[in-house]
């Protein structure tokens, strides 16, 4: 049934528009995770990734770099990538859209920005800082 949805909301709305709901979805998926309070990385990767192995939409790494905080998601993709063109574009952008709520909810909107690096059908490089 979410590979027909998926590929019903890709077959009547633009890309653009198909990602912005797939992105909303995400950020709406992300609130019922409650963030660690520290504000180690660890804790928040180990978090992230229990939320997202019993959905099947993969696993992160989360390394601090020179600029903010690199996300690498790998397996975005996995259960429904052979039976749907449109499922790692919805995939990813679900989780794009977690990302985004998540590092905005952790604080510094304004001066710092979540933004998608690279992507490809089964990973994502997502970069949060300056």
């Amino acid at each position: 049934m979410q590979i027909a949805m998926v590929d019903e909301v890709f077959a009547n709305a633009s890309a653009e528009q198909a990602t912005s709901f797939f992105e909303a979805v995400g950020r709406r998926l992300a609130a019922a995770l409650v963030l660690p309070s520290d504000d180690w990385l660890l804790p928040l990767e180990h978090a992230i990734n229990g939320f997202w192995q019993p959905l099947g939409l993969g696993h992160v790494s989360l390394a601090i770099d020179k600029d903010g905080i690199a996300i690498i998601h790998d397996h975005h993709a996995a259960i429904g990538a052979a039976r749907s063109p449109a499922w790692p574009q919805a995939t990813a952008a679900v989780v794009f859209g977690a990302y985004c709520a998540w590092f905005a909810a952790l604080g510094g909107a304004g001066a710092f920005h979540t933004r998608l690096v690279q992507q490809t059908s089964d990973q994502l490089v997502i970069h949060h800082g300056v």
